[in-house]
């Protein structure tokens, strides 16, 4: 592998292409150092680099796609396979990626691929010249550095086996370089799997062995150079002699720091801990009008910050509730007349969409045929209306009104204890007095300040309530041990709430595994956010709970799934920047995985536990996942000859 300056290039290209990287890309294809795969930061700025390359790339020998290859790539990025680009990212369906995109650039059909860094490693993929171009990225919320090692990956697809002598790195100032790339030095970790120390725990309790030397024996065979603490039997001799050092330390729910709290009351009557917001459909909210909870929809006032159209009644079925009657457009004076004048502010509206959806700039006509009025105006009412869904129109006075009612409209509500989801219930404030944890001991006990420099993973699981002070797994404990990372606190919490019916969690353990792609978008699935927040309060501990979740809990994903049960099509009504196709694929797998684990889960005497696995095998048996994840159509034989990359301007 080489490393070349970009600004040792020769640049003869046209004034008309710039741009920072750009420029630099094309001036590389053009010294005929392609094909080129670029690493991005994020999916937006992946798809973002890909559509400004292939705009300044002369389209003069567009690749040819077949009707198939074009229905599975959509218009997107159909655009850009035409002139020999393509963007890369999880956010594709499998399909696009594994059997479109891959195939192509392995066959040398594409000048360019925009990948995220998850291209880096697990797949067969190299190119001519690796470009990187940032050093960090986000994991939702939260910015990380590229490791040495991952970046020796991405360098590593520099250079294709057979096909070029030697792999490029194509490097700028104060961009990544090839010399702060490294191999990871491996080394035993000092943290061990809990859940499978809990399980040899229990082993040992149930043939009569003593816990604390079962897992000594345990850590003894280890493979490693350090002590991995566990600390079980500090802990048991610890609780034997000073015993009140840990009462009233077990519940995890009132280990929160934060000095004051917000409760709301609930639909019953009682005051309880306001939970995150959760995202539901209008039809499913509860308003509290003149001191009773009524449907939202019921109450003219929920409607009330719609800015468009007039309140209007619709009634369904002997139900009375709230829509609005929208103006739309209007016949022209002229008779007979087969066009419609859009208002003006559903242009506006269209404008905005038609910005964001193909990067298209200017207004759209005022005037629209009346067929293609209905076919692409209203279709759209939804995002012009707030939400709003299409039950009837009407003619009066040669205007044309939509009524819509909003039932599906989503929008943030909080969903009590009971399952019903809260648009304004009443809210106070209160002072948290938190737990002292060793408020029995002296304050000059020197055993005090020992305990409160020591975390053990032995002291967190007493926290948690997976062990006793013998030191014995309790049921909370033994379910934990059947599942990996945070999984098993989740479920453990769930069927503790007798009130949570099984069939309803089996849908949302998909939830726990969905991660923070899909956040804010559930609704009734904020019940076992809920109910984990309710047993663990805020505490977070590396690999099993993030302020009282599980690691990789994301919120919504069952709602989608449940969709999807009904109408495979739904996920596509889903899907925008943030969330795509791929995102829910993967989260269907994930909960599939996660359902034939606990079908195949360790038996354990408790009803809710084995009526809730039993739901989950007779819904796999009813189910049967899909045979195949490929169905994907062949190269031409035209596709399966390496083409040319290099870039000439006349």
């Amino acid at each position: 592998q080489e490393e070349v300056f970009f600004e040792a290039l020769p640049d003869r290209l046209p004034k008309r292409i710039h741009g920072f990287w750009i420029r630099r890309i094309v001036k590389a294809l053009a010294s005929d150092l392609g094909p080129i795969l670029v690493f991005a930061p994020r999916r937006k700025a992946s798809e973002d680099l890909a559509r400004q390359l292939a705009g300044a790339l002369p389209q003069d020998d567009p690749l040819m796609l077949t009707d198939e290859q074009k229905g599975l790539a959509g218009s997107a990025l159909t655009r850009l396979l035409k002139n020999r680009v393509a963007f890369h990212h999880s956010g594709l369906s499998y399909q696009q990626r594994a059997g479109l995109i891959e195939p192509l650039a392995k066959a040398g059909q594409l000048r360019v691929v925009v990948a995220t860094t998850g291209l880096a490693a697990g797949i067969n993929f190299c190119m001519r010249s690796v470009v990187v171009t940032d050093r960090e990225y986000r994991v939702g919320d939260i910015t990380k550095l590229i490791r040495p090692d991952e970046l020796l990956q991405m360098f590593g697809r520099a250079g294709r086996r057979g096909m070029d002598e030697r792999g490029y790195i194509l490097v700028t100032d104060g961009k990544p370089r090839f010399k702060e790339a490294s191999p990871l030095q491996l080394k035993r970790t000092n943290q061990v799997d809990w859940p499978a120390i809990i399980s040899v725990i229990r082993h040992a309790v149930s043939v009569g062995e003593n816990p604390a030397k079962a897992t000594d024996l345990l850590l003894e065979r280890l493979f490693s150079d350090q002590k991995v603490p566990i600390g079980l039997r500090d802990f048991l001799e610890t609780y034997r002699n000073h015993p009140k050092i840990y009462q009233d330390h077990t519940d995890a729910s009132k280990t929160s720091k934060r000095r004051e709290i917000v409760e709301m009351q609930n639909s019953d009557g009682k005051w309880e801990r306001r939970p995150g917001p959760s995202k539901i459909r209008l039809s499913q909210a509860m308003i509290l009008y003149k001191g009773q909870w009524r449907p939202a929809l019921t109450v003219a006032k929920t409607l009330a910050g719609i800015q468009v159209g007039s309140l209007c009644r619709i009634y369904d079925e002997g139900r009375r509730y709230y829509g609005r009657e929208i103006p739309l457009a209007q016949f022209p004076k002229d008779a007979g007349s087969n066009q419609v004048k859009l208002f003006k502010w559903v242009r506006k509206g269209l404008r905005s969409y038609f910005r964001e959806t193909r990067n298209t700039n200017g207004y759209p006509p005022e005037f629209w045929e009346l067929e293609d009025f209905e076919k692409e105006v209203l279709p759209l009412l939804p995002v012009l209306t707030s939400g709003g869904h299409l039950l009837d129109l009407v003619e009066r006075k040669g205007q044309i009104l939509a009524k819509v009612e909003y039932g599906k409209a989503e929008v943030f509500a909080y969903i009590d204890s009971t399952g019903t989801p809260l648009l304004n219930p009443p809210l106070r404030k209160r002072e948290h007095d938190p737990l002292h944890e060793f408020v029995h001991a002296p304050e000059n006990d020197p055993l005090k300040e020992r305990l409160k420099a020591r975390k053990t993973p032995a002291e967190i699981w007493y926290r948690l309530k997976l062990i006793d002070n013998r030191g014995h797994p309790t049921r909370r404990g033994i379910l934990f041990s059947f599942f990996h990372q945070g999984e098993g606190l989740a479920i453990a919490a769930a069927l503790e709430d007798a009130r949570y019916p099984v069939d309803d969690l089996l849908w949302d353990v998909a939830n726990l595994r969905a991660g923070h792609r899909f956040d804010t978008r559930g609704n009734a699935s904020g019940r076992l956010r809920m109910v984990c927040r309710h047993t663990y309060g805020l505490l977070s501990y590396e690999g099993y709970l993030n302020k009282g979740l599980p690691t990789e809990y994301g919120e919504g994903a069952s709602e989608i799934l449940q969709e999807m049960e009904v109408d495979p099509s739904a996920k596509y009504s889903r899907v925008d920047e943030d969330l795509r196709t791929g995102d829910i694929e993967r989260v269907a797998l994930e909960w599939r995985s996660l359902l034939n684990h606990i079908a195949h889960a360790p038996d354990y005497e408790w009803d809710r536990w084995l009526d809730f696995r039993l739901a989950v095998r007779n819904y796999i048996a009813d189910h049967p996942a899909p045979t195949s994840l490929m169905d994907v159509p062949s190269l031409t034989r035209e596709q399966k000859v390496r083409h040319h990359t290099l870039v000439r301007f006349n």
